[in-house]
């Protein structure tokens, strides 16, 4: 069973990525996956347009590509303003897109099948901040 930890926080080694880490510490088969160390773009919507999405030249299917290779996902966050990142939201928002790419034709029946965890650090009242983000 392959996991691969999804990082979101807009820091490097903060209290997110340590607690992520300590949660997977000790498992055999870890794909790390640092949003932070990749250039993508936010997404253009363009569901509605009769051509569907324009190509983007960017580094995001080198991510989703990892992503779609593990059975477990572990999207590790801060918790900002009540919900996720903004690096972590950019790459949620492009599986819009993915879904229309035909280079990506079972998207979403792959993703429906995987185990997913969140783990969502927040200063203070973390659990009442961070329901809006689990619901």
């Amino acid at each position: 069973m392959k996991i691969g930890v999804i990082y979101g926080s807009t820091r490097a080694n903060g209290n997110t990525e340590r607690l992520a880490e300590e949660v997977v510490k000790e498992l055999p088969d870890v794909t790390r996956i640092n949003l932070l160390d990749y250039q993508y773009k936010d997404i253009t919507d363009q569901r509605h347009d009769t051509k569907g999405f324009s190509p983007v030249e960017d580094e995001y299917n080198k991510i989703i590509d990892q992503v779609l290779e593990c059975d477990v996902l572990l999207f590790a966050t801060p918790i900002y303003w009540y919900g996720m990142t903004s690096v972590m939201k950019r790459f949620v928002d492009r599986w819009s897109q993915t879904v229309r790419d035909e280079r990506y034709p079972k998207f979403k029946e792959q993703m429906s099948k995987k185990d997913a965890y969140i783990i969502a650090v927040g200063g203070d009242h973390p659990r009442k901040k961070g329901m809006l983000l689990v619901q």
